[in-house]
């Protein structure tokens, strides 16, 4: 069997397998807080992003991120199931597709931008747009929240001097400030493994004066646990089926 043939096998039984657990999969019993993102909702997945964010609110509410923060720090009670959204890179696709139908919900969310790229067209295609500064402002005024994801979107554990690794952190976080003219007070950081950042990095994001600072591994968020400097997040596409989505959100693969 190729290399092709035995990852298209891979990919089919994956599927089944989180379609069928999505299923049997059963709501948590006690109140729980879980952070999911996407990257980008395409043209074609519009009506299923819609489909997806139906169906988790019926499972639970979603919260702002300073919400979600005085969770962690036990300022306020989690007395229910609660979702904290969030989208990588900031890509155009997200104005058209994913935005609105928030909007419309008035569903909250945390847009990460690489300062760096705003506005710009990568060579991978159309679809790969990324928002420009009028946009965010735009997003902004919407109600939507505008966070760092670095300047250039470097693997930051090897960013070799001290002084790249705060530019990565503060310069981004001052260009959102100015463009935008409100405090940018959180930040994930590129890739979002564990082994994508180091010891430097977290003690640069609390020295930069950002308020919370997200990942991209899956795991619990849990009152008096989660450090607020290293929150997981389940990452979520928008063509994936509800049943996928239901098993991640309700906490499983954690």
């Amino acid at each position: 069997m190729g290399q092709v043939e035995s990852s298209g096998l891979r990919d089919v039984l994956r599927s089944t397998a989180l379609s069928l657990l999505g299923r049997l999969a059963r709501e948590p019993d006690r109140p729980f807080l879980r952070a999911i993102y996407f990257h980008s909702v395409y043209d074609q997945d519009r009506a299923n992003f819609e489909r997806i964010i139906t169906g988790l609110s019926r499972l639970g509410s979603f919260i702002d991120t300073e919400s979600l923060v005085s969770i962690l720090e036990g300022h306020t009670v989690l007395d229910g199931a609660r979702f904290h959204l969030s989208f990588d890179d900031g890509y155009r696709n997200l104005y058209r597709n994913a935005l609105t139908v928030l909007k419309g919900w008035k569903i909250p969310a945390l847009i990460f931008v690489v300062t760096g790229m705003v506005g710009k067209d990568p060579l991978e295609g159309p679809d790969q747009r990324l928002m420009s500064w009028e946009e965010l402002r735009v997003i902004q005024a919407w109600g939507f929240e505008v966070g760092s994801h670095t300047k250039t979107h470097p693997k930051l554990a090897e960013v070799a001097t001290p002084y790249d690794l705060v530019s990565e952190l503060r310069d981004s976080k001052h260009e959102i400030e100015e463009r935008l003219g409100t405090e940018c007070r959180y930040i994930a950081w590129p890739m979002g493994r564990s082994s994508d950042v180091d010891g430097r990095f977290f003690d640069a994001v609390e020295a930069a004066g950002y308020r919370a600072c997200f990942g991209g591994f899956r795991g619990s968020v849990a009152p008096g646990k989660t450090d607020r400097f290293r929150i997981p997040r389940h990452h979520l596409e928008a063509s994936w089926p509800l049943s996928h989505v239901r098993y991640f959100a309700t906490g499983h693969g954690e």
